[in-house]
């Protein structure tokens, strides 16, 4: 087994998992029920993904950059149209004028 991917918490790790068995890359999350000792245990290898199959690391890392280029893009920020206001993607309604961006 190899670790493909380090996460900071269990639903990016189960969000990386999904997606590369999706791909059909045989993948698990380990270190999920950790979470609750993080105070106690170094954070960087508390949850992780990790593939049964060494040889597909290449195509693993592949996917993992996609997914963490396509979160970085949804989380740039928007301006609205009406009043201006800079906010995230993340949200459909603008904080200051209210309207739907």
């Amino acid at each position: 087994m190899v670790r493909v991917y380090t996460a900071g918490n269990v639903v990016d790790a189960r969000l990386v998992c999904d997606m590369l068995l999706g791909a059909g890359l045989d993948a698990t999350v380990t270190g999920g029920y950790l979470s609750g000792a993080a105070g106690e245990l170094p954070v960087d290898s508390l949850i992780s993904v990790w593939l049964t199959e060494p040889l597909h690391a290449w195509r693993a890392r592949e996917l993992i950059d996609a997914f963490e280029r396509d979160r970085l893009q949804a989380a740039d920020e928007c301006v609205c149209q009406h009043c201006g206001a800079e906010t995230t993607t993340a949200f459909t309604q603008c904080w200051q004028c209210n309207l739907m961006l």
